[in-house]
């Protein structure tokens, strides 16, 4: 089952990642409710509050290889390395 701040558990599309294509495709509130819920749960995972907004803006990265990546070093590191990903 998808965890809060998914984007496969907003998406409907369980197991499917979100592409930024299908991201677009939200409605305001989907979208605001996605990002709030991505952003809560990387400010809760430990990431400071500017790397915790970019990589909820990346519907692209999972949220489970964010919190393993900042669990084995810095928020600055870790995001660094998930936007390298992205890419």
């Amino acid at each position: 089952m998808p965890r809060s701040g998914d984007c496969t558990a907003a998406w409907g599309n369980e197991g499917e990642r979100m592409t930024t294509h299908d991201f677009e495709l939200l409605d305001e509130e989907q979208a605001t409710e996605l990002l709030c819920s991505r952003f809560r749960r990387l400010t809760d995972a430990g990431y400071d509050c500017v790397h915790a907004l970019v990589l909820a803006a990346h519907p692209q990265i999972e949220l489970d290889a964010a919190e393993e990546l900042l669990a084995a070093g810095s928020s600055e590191l870790a995001a660094g390395l998930l936007l390298h990903r992205a890419a």
